[in-house]
């Protein structure tokens, strides 16, 4: 699979827009509304910052649910709107429309080296996945849609990847070093602990 300038990879950003009471449930249970929202745009901005154009052989597009608040780096990127449909219907339009890596936009760890060696898999693999520790995924690539791992999936369940794993038919699947991302309360303290001191910011529970 050639990945040079004349022929770069297409990746989608799958996020939501910001919206009060829409955004990181979850956690919204635990650190309320406004402060999840908050986390959430951070966590978007800091993934387009991670993935800008220019940082890897791919170029990044944002795939948008819903309206509302958006981070600053938003404006530098392409948008799509994300299609109705559960998480498997919005993910398998992209790749029928054409992108090749899909990441999810709160794993704090995820660079632009993990879609490049993503891509790199895929001149052998049919697939590619980056696990994340709750049993999910965090990136996928594929050389052509393949509608059949995105069906009859537990989606926010810890059985995701495995769920995903027994749909592949045969086909090659690279894995990759697992992940992290930011769904509950202990997730942020871990994600806060790696930031800057941001004075006046939320108080979490212990």
């Amino acid at each position: 699979m050639s990945v040079g300038a004349k022929n770069r990879s297409r990746l989608a950003i799958l996020a939501r827009a910001g919206r009060l009471g829409a955004v990181k449930r979850r956690l919204a249970a635990d650190i309320g509304d406004e402060a999840a929202l908050e986390a959430h745009l951070a966590l978007l901005q800091d993934t387009l910052t991670a993935l800008a154009p220019g940082t890897g052989a791919f170029d990044p597009e944002l795939w948008l649910a819903g309206e509302g608040e958006l981070p600053a780096g938003a404006s530098a990127l392409p948008r799509r709107q994300q299609p109705a449909g559960d998480l498997g219907a919005r993910m398998l339009a992209a790749f029928e429309d054409g992108v090749t890596v899909l990441v999810g936009s709160d794993v704090p760890t995820l660079t632009a080296a993990h879609v490049d060696d993503a891509l790199a898999r895929l001149a052998w693999a049919d697939l590619a996945f980056t696990p994340t520790e709750d049993g999910g995924y965090c990136l996928v690539g594929m050389n052509a849609p393949t509608p059949e791992i995105f069906r009859d999936i537990p989606w926010g369940t810890q059985r995701v990847m495995e769920c995903t794993l027994t749909r592949t038919g045969g086909r090659r699947v690279a894995l990759t070093e697992a992940l992290w991302d930011v769904d509950t309360v202990s997730d942020y303290r871990r994600w806060q602990a790696g930031r800057p001191l941001q004075l006046g910011g939320p108080e979490v529970p212990r």
